[in-house]
């Protein structure tokens, strides 16, 4: 099936949700041609498949709005064609150009990493390799940002992901992942309509206001939160704004109002979280 030729059309109530809550500084303009792109790929923000994403343009001196996809609307467009068998890989690499399926050296990031794509008809998987160097995300003073240090085995297989799977298929051509533009993200504003399905910490900033991205903002924060969903105690997943007003005791006002001791706070109950998980789940 091509991927042109998924019936998919966001109802009156959808949109007014969407942009309600979700994308309400985007211009009208914007918004239709996110609307148009959606419906055009048969994507769903509601199911974490496509981003509505603010860059400041340089020529324009202002933030313009861009549809961008996630791995999970990559993924699904190539299994729509009726022709994606699979993946080889991911592998990584350091130095020495020895791929490994495994990157376990903590002391040091991948060199490159590689994911293999199958198409019906192909002798073999097409390959890309992605250089880490030229997409992890930095912050000003060159170093890499918290997540990308933490996690940069996944995130550059990520990206070597969606490179593969343009190549392999060319109906997704121009389709980037948010992990691939964090080199023009350290200039740039997110307006965010959804959290990725694989709940990527890397995933811009959730809701409502657009804000000034800086790698160690609150705008990852945020994004930490969607990508562990910390619950309360009924086993509902909490919001951001109220996973920020049970750790700190206070009323939230905006992301600007939140200081660096509370988001340390924040970040620390967060590990918390996760320890516990672990552990849980290994006995």
């Amino acid at each position: 099936m091509s991927t042109e030729l998924v019936e998919y059309k966001i109802d009156e109530r959808e949109v007014n949700i969407f942009k309600k809550n979700f994308a309400p500084k985007a211009s009208a303009v914007e918004w239709e041609l996110f609307l148009y792109t959606c419906e055009a790929y048969g994507l769903s923000p509601l199911k974490k498949q496509i981003y509505l994403v603010s860059r400041w343009d340089t020529e324009s001196h202002k933030n313009k709005a861009t549809p961008q996809i996630s791995i999970d609307g990559l993924r699904l467009l190539a299994q729509r064609t009726g022709e994606y068998q699979g993946q080889v890989g991911p592998f990584w690499c350091g130095e020495d150009g020895i791929w490994t399926d495994v990157w376990l050296n903590r002391n040091e990031q991948p060199y490159a990493a590689k994911v293999g794509v199958w198409r019906k008809g192909f002798r073999e998987p097409l390959f890309k390799v992605v250089y880490f160097d030229a997409v992890a995300a930095k912050k000003r003073d060159g170093e890499l940002t918290a997540f990308w240090k933490k996690m940069g085995p996944h995130m550059i297989a990520k990206c070597s992901e969606a490179a593969s799977i343009r190549a392999a298929f060319p109906e997704t051509d121009g389709l980037y992942i948010h992990e691939e533009m964090n080199q023009a993200d350290m200039e740039a504003s997110f307006i965010k309509i959804t959290p990725e399905v694989e709940n990527d910490p890397e995933a811009p900033a959730v809701l409502g206001e657009v804000v000034q991205h800086d790698p160690d903002s609150v705008s990852v924060l945020r994004a930490r939160v969607n990508e562990i969903n910390p619950t309360s105690r009924k086993g509902e997943v909490m919001t951001f704004e109220y996973f920020y007003q049970v750790v700190t005791k206070n009323q939230y006002t905006s992301d600007d109002a939140i200081s660096p001791e509370e988001s340390d706070k924040l970040n620390r109950q967060l590990d918390a979280i996760v320890q516990a998980r672990a552990n849980k789940k290994a006995s």
